[in-house]
């Protein structure tokens, strides 16, 4: 299963956000007034009891994960004392970002790290009235989005739906074979390790299980933007034309691609044919 982190932090006072993070003073010099920068010690305070939060979690388990990872998406979730609309999203998730890579470069030392790297943030805020301390719910994880804009991203690490590693070569022994003929193609064994889900179904056997697994999975994968959901339907059109389930499937998934082209369904003929549909 892939590594993430989740920290809550609690603040007794409020969240400084990077609006309230310098102040200005006039000060003379050689008879001249000057303007001075200088930080607000309310911000400096606020990082402190942050970072002392972090230091009393144990990160051992993630140095190897920091140092071989290259890209993250970070979700914050802010829960402030008054009301959600008194403070910009932009200027929360800045100043906390920035604490958050102070801390992983200087306390961990990971010498590398950035906040160049996180790929994907997003934030929430929401509020309880009258309470004594304010949160934030830090999430990081592995990004797998694909950086290049102009090259399609193709399947590299394959799960077929109830099947083993030799049962494919068993099986479906054609495909191993006519994938290994492209060197990025791999099987995974493991559900959470693959970027691509696949399911054969059968139109003599298929459940609203097996709709409930793809649809979660489509859900998934169009939610993050990366990864591959693909569907083969053994069978003609006609044979599945019948079928509430797949008719309610197709729907949704012609309602997804829309918006996200990693997810294919097609018709075909036997197992082994889930290969044009993967290449």
């Amino acid at each position: 299963m892939s590594k993430e982190i989740k920290v809550l932090i609690t603040l007794k006072s409020k969240f400084v956000s990077v609006n309230s993070l310098y102040n200005c003073r006039i000060s003379y010099i050689a008879g001249r007034p000057r303007a001075i920068m200088y930080k607000n010690p309310e911000a400096n305070r606020v990082e402190e009891e942050i970072r002392d939060q972090l230091r009393a979690v144990d990160f051992s388990e993630y140095i190897d994960w920091f140092n071989n990872t290259k890209q993250y998406e970070l979700n914050l979730k802010f829960i402030l004392k008054k009301s959600a609309s008194h403070k910009d999203s932009s200027n929360l998730i800045k100043s906390l970002e920035d604490i958050w890579t102070r801390f992983v470069k200087n306390d961990l030392g990971i010498s590398d790290y950035d906040d160049s790297m996180h790929i994907k943030v997003t934030a929430e805020k929401s509020y309880i009235p009258d309470a004594s301390n304010e949160y934030v719910l830090l999430c990081l994880r592995e990004s797998k989005a694909n950086l290049r804009y102009d090259i399609e991203p193709k399947p590299e690490k394959i799960w077929i739906s109830g099947m083993t590693l030799e049962e494919i070569t068993n099986i479906l022994p054609e495909l191993p074979k006519k994938l290994k003929k492209k060197e990025h193609y791999l099987f995974a064994s493991d559900y959470d390790e693959s970027d691509t889900k696949v399911y054969i179904l059968d139109v003599n056997t298929i459940s609203s299980l097996d709709v409930a697994k793809i649809y979660k999975d489509i859900l998934m994968t169009s939610f993050n933007g990366y990864g591959f959901v693909i569907v083969g339907l053994i069978g003609k059109e006609s044979d599945w034309s019948g079928n509430d389930l797949i008719s309610w499937l197709l729907n949704e998934i012609n309602e997804y691609k829309t918006s996200y082209n990693g997810i294919k369904l097609d018709y075909i003929k036997t197992k082994t044919d889930i290969y044009e549909l993967i290449k």
